[in-house]
């Protein structure tokens, strides 16, 4: 396990030696934690340009998982474990990275993922920071800006593009939103594109508030839009001090107009963790199914038999309930013939309430194993315009733990004392 001490007013932390991760890649981020008695602060996690802070739980180990996307930089890939302003030792332990795949929420030939859906003829995005996948989300392009908790940071040279197409379904018009919930210096500036390659300056916001704008006429109706928020600013982020930067954005919104009659969907986002691969069988996952408790929870797999031999699949599908309890749904006898693809139907049932891992076990002959990374979410921390606490009438639960991300969101760096914890060793990655 790793150790690491604070005095209350302070940031300490265990450092590991750049990891060898790919760019726009998503990751899961898994470990223990514990810590002694504490009256405030928080655990400070992730990687240096990615930086997760989550609410100290006391003396007994408690684990803690998100998804984060690499930035498409190759700066601040350090890992860290440690604590900002925690009067307490803070221990780890149990760290695992491994690469995971997102599975969208699938309908009539729409894929939407979290933070997206469809009212009426409206396509909206609007993501949770705060939630499991952090700065990942399926229109997320490219990005080189770094990330806390809950927002994205920008200094010199921070660029994030989001890609936003609905799968066929034409834009009419669109809007965009982004508020500014930090500043000290830098002017946020938005541009927009149909084809990634001809950009319009379509709005600027220099100091806290919102960046409200429409998108130009001219580049409707399409497919696809493009959104770039780059920052100007000489002022370069220091990531390795959690440096607030020049300004952040923690809440952001895309709205567009669709052509075609009205339907309506809500997104969804579920990451897959490969636990044993076959270099014989090639399996994509079209759908996951509701993973509800009366929903149409059915699996459909696209199986690729590279082998030169018939395979003979006995697949089961194992529900394993964080509150304890498991229940494993037997599947028909699958044949594959060599050379050839087939898909895949898998069935299960949710028989309780709560966060639970799905896992698939191909049997057989073939080792592939996979599993959902678990419905619970430990480490969710809420954006309000402020970066203060939640609004009236939501839940509280963390309010102390929301307080001190209200001032992590404004903390200076002169005014934080570091202690980096130097090692040459590096978190297991799978």
């Amino acid at each position: 396990s790793i150790a690491v001490k604070g005095d209350g007013n302070d940031c300490t932390y265990w450092l590991s030696t750049p990891l060898d991760l790919t760019a726009g890649q998503t990751y899961m981020v898994r470990f223990l934690r514990k810590n002694s008695e504490t009256n405030g602060g928080c655990g400070v996690t992730g990687l240096v340009s990615c930086n997760v802070d989550i609410p100290l739980t006391g003396s007994q180990w408690t684990p803690a998982q998100y998804v984060f996307s690499v930035p498409n930089s190759l700066e601040n890939r350090n890992f860290r474990l440690g604590q900002w302003h925690a009067k307490a030792t803070v221990q780890y332990a149990n760290l695992r990275i491994v690469p995971v795949q997102p599975i969208y929420n699938k309908e009539n030939g729409v894929e939407l993922g979290d933070g997206e859906s469809i009212v009426e003829n409206e396509y909206i995005f609007s993501p949770e920071f705060g939630g499991t996948g952090r700065n990942f989300s399926r229109p997320l392009l490219y990005n080189t800006a770094n990330f806390n908790t809950n927002r994205w940071v920008f200094g010199k040279d921070a660029k994030v593009v989001y890609k936003f197409n609905v799968n066929g379904k034409q834009q009419l018009s669109a809007n965009l939103s982004a508020i500014v919930n930090y500043h000290v210096n830098g002017v946020l500036k938005a541009a927009a594109s149909n084809d990634n390659e001809n950009w319009l300056p379509v709005g600027e916001q220099d100091g806290k508030g919102e960046l409200k704008v429409n998108l130009p006429k001219s580049l409707f109706p399409t497919d696809t839009i493009y959104i770039s928020l780059t920052s100007e600013t000489s002022r370069k982020t220091d990531a390795k001090d959690s440096d607030p930067g020049s300004f952040q954005i923690n809440m952001l919104s895309y709205k567009a107009a669709l052509a075609g009659p009205p339907t309506g969907m809500k997104g969804s986002t579920h990451f897959v963790e490969i636990l044993d691969k076959d270099n014989d069988v090639i399996v994509s996952v079209d759908s996951l199914g509701d993973m509800l408790p009366g929903g149409d929870n059915t699996i459909f797999l696209d199986v690729d038999n590279r082998s030169d031999r018939k395979l003979t699949f006995t697949p089961r599908v194992v529900i394993d309930y964080v509150k304890g309890g498991k229940s494993t749904s037997g599947q028909a006898t699958f044949h594959c013939m060599p050379g050839r693809r087939r898909k895949i139907r898998l069935t299960y049932s949710i028989s309780a309430t709560g966060p639970f891992t799905l896992r698939v076990d191909f049997g057989g002959d073939s080792k592939f194993r996979m599993s959902t990374v678990t419905t619970a979410n430990c480490c969710r921390t809420t954006a309000t315009p402020s970066g203060g606490l939640p609004p009236a009438g939501k839940s509280t639960r963390n309010a102390g733990f929301q307080a001190y991300q209200a001032r992590r969101s404004a903390s200076a760096p002169h005014e934080m004392k570091r202690r980096p914890h130097s090692s040459s060793s590096r978190p297991k990655t799978i």
